[in-house]
């Protein structure tokens, strides 16, 4: 995660459900420099099994997802440059734009804004964890779960991507979407493809291009065009 840029400096923490309690990323400490003896080992009870060591103060909201969801065994919460763009703008990040999004990420849905370390971040993904794996934290960044460390990655992974060919595609001011009919066929194929969800659809037709806008669109492409290249 540091490697890619999604959290900087000590931005971030990831949990693992043991038989017997969590691992968790220790608070406070940048996630580049941190090794395997750093990381917390919780009881069932919460408390560190060394106590000198102190957890991230944001595993409550890791514990959501445990809490509502047996199905889940890691947590990654970061604030990757894309993803966050959506958690900070009044875009919801459910456009049916591309197949692979479609058919396994559908919609990311949005908490709104509250304060990091507290029960109101907490408990303001808790509406949406039942129905998705990934939930935009607003005006904060991303959390997802996932049956394993790498399940939880790919997600993570899955949900930048998307939100940076949908950021783009806004921009452009003309986004290509898919239609309603062809969308509820990509759907059925996840039986197929085994993946259990659960899923929040995406929404057919969620942005469309305003004619009257498309000025102010054209000088939001150049721009972007000139950030990506600076990116570069």
């Amino acid at each position: 995660m540091f490697e890619r840029h999604y959290l900087v400096s000590s931005d971030g923490n990831v949990s693992v459900r043991l038989a017997n309690g969590w691992l968790v990323t220790p608070s406070g400490r940048n996630k580049g420099l941190i090794s395997e003896c750093d990381l917390v080992e919780l009881d069932e009870g919460l408390k560190p099994r060394i106590p000198s060591q102190k957890p991230s103060s944001e595993f409550m909201m890791h514990q959501v997802f445990y809490e509502e969801r047996s199905d889940i065994f890691a947590v990654l919460h970061c604030h990757p440059t894309w993803a966050t763009v959506f958690a900070c703008t009044d875009w919801e990040l459910n456009d049916c734009l591309m197949t692979e999004s479609v058919v396994g990420l559908g919609s990311v849905p949005k908490a709104k804004i509250a304060i990091p370390s507290t029960n109101g971040l907490s408990e303001g993904i808790r509406p949406f964890v039942k129905g998705s794996s990934a939930v935009l934290l607003g005006n904060h960044g991303l959390v997802v779960g996932g049956a394993s460390l790498e399940d939880a990655f790919n997600r993570l992974e899955t949900v930048e991507h998307f939100a940076r060919i949908s950021y783009l595609s806004k921009m452009s001011g003309h986004p290509s979407l898919i239609d309603p009919n062809t969308v509820r066929q990509l759907e059925d194929l996840r039986e197929g493809y085994g993946m259990k969800g659960p899923f929040i659809n995406c929404e057919p037709c969620a942005t469309k291009p305003d004619p009257k806008n498309q000025e102010k669109e054209e000088l939001k492409r150049r721009i972007v065009e000139s950030i990506v290249l600076k990116m570069r």
